[in-house]
């Protein structure tokens, strides 16, 4: 059985104690806005911060605040993803910062409107470590709050792109043979758009075949994941 989650008070930290903390000195020397110029970027950077820094402190949240506030989103884990970053600890340290962002009110989207190129690269990996077995409970919460945030903005065109297509209809392979042939033959509208859809899915290569099925069966694999659990 699943721990239930729970909030407790929170109160920010002070100027004083987000100088004095320990990733301070590497926001410093790596990515926060001071005038001096930056040693380049280390993915072994982003891999120490998200292991030592945060999970190893049970994603303490007055260390993702720090962070939040020395722009390490912005400067740091946005700006150097890319289509062959595939660590895990970049992907859920950018879900965490948007979540806090969106906790804090703040602008969330901001990064992925300004530099929209590896948007869809983002999503397709955060799928693929959403289903995988060795992301903790606490790593999935994460990134049920980040699909969370990303619904509640689906006036963002770039975010409503995203979400459409993991709801669109296509999901309807994942319907039990049956019930799909009942449901189709009631509705002639959904029956051509689910045979329009078929048709496409044929003409992929390989390589876009395997990311359509998973964002086509995302959705029922990720509700089977939880129930699993």
């Amino acid at each position: 059985k699943m721990p239930v989650r729970t909030q407790s008070v929170y109160t920010a930290p002070a100027i004083d104690e987000i100088q004095r903390d320990p990733v301070n000195e590497l926001a410093l020397k790596y990515w926060m806005p001071n005038g001096t110029k930056h040693k380049k970027f280390d993915a072994l950077i982003v891999e120490k911060i998200y292991n030592d820094y945060l999970k190893s402190q049970d994603f303490n949240r007055r260390r993702i605040v720090i962070l939040e506030f020395s722009r390490y989103l912005e400067c740091y884990l946005w700006k150097n993803f890319n289509e062959n970053t595939n660590s895990i600890a970049h992907v859920l340290s950018i879900v965490i910062l948007i979540n806090e962002k969106a906790r804090g009110k703040i602008e969330q989207w901001a990064c992925f409107i300004n530099n929209s190129k590896h948007v869809n690269r983002f999503f397709i990996r955060l799928y693929e470590i959403a289903l995988e077995e060795s992301v903790s409970y606490k790593e999935q919460c994460y990134i049920v709050e980040f699909l969370i945030v990303c619904v509640n903005s689906f006036e963002v065109e770039i975010i409503r792109k995203q979400l459409q297509e993991i709801i669109s209809i296509s999901n309807w392979t994942c319907i039990l043979p049956n019930r799909l042939n009942y449901e189709l033959s009631k509705n002639k509208i959904y029956k051509k758009l689910y045979n329009k859809f078929l048709e496409k899915n044929k003409a992929l290569n390989d390589k876009d075949k395997k990311i359509f099925d998973l964002k086509s069966t995302f959705i029922s694999k990720y509700i089977k994941y939880f129930m699993r659990a």
